[in-house]
């Protein structure tokens, strides 16, 4: 199938518009973690993460930047999953002793894994476009 072809199928362009919302989403995380005690790390992760979902919608995917943002993530799933263990351990009592900071963890420590979720499916497409071709 001739490359501007593939380009128009219903499943390019369900990929396009779902790229297109991660873009937004990971833009809007940047933008809120502004307020945030420790905002530059999860910012510059989060802008990372939005830059590799919009190299991928403009057909300029980088696989080196793909896994700079996948080690980033692990990083940041290290650095919060102790309140995300907590929770697991000691159930919902743990939440109203430090409510605040568990929940801020557990936050982190699912939008971390959620953007290590979304750049490995992307590094794993693009390895699989680039042995096609």
């Amino acid at each position: 199938m001739p490359a501007a072809a593939s380009q128009n199928t219903p499943r390019a362009i369900a990929f396009k518009i779902t790229a297109i919302v991660l873009v937004a989403y990971f833009t809007f995380a940047a933008i809120i973690y502004f307020s945030n005690p420790d905002p530059v790390h999860w910012m510059l992760f989060y802008i990372v993460c939005a830059v590799c979902c919009l190299l991928t919608v403009l057909r300029k995917d980088s696989l080196p930047l793909l896994y700079i943002a996948i080690g980033m993530g692990v990083m940041e799933l290290a650095s919060t999953a102790d309140g995300f263990l907590t929770v697991l351990r000691e159930g919902p009592e743990a939440m109203s002793v430090v409510k605040a900071a568990i929940a801020g963890l557990r936050r982190d420590f699912f939008g971390a894994l959620v953007s290590i979720l979304v750049c490995v499916c992307l590094a794993i497409r693009l390895r699989r476009v680039t042995q096609i071709k």
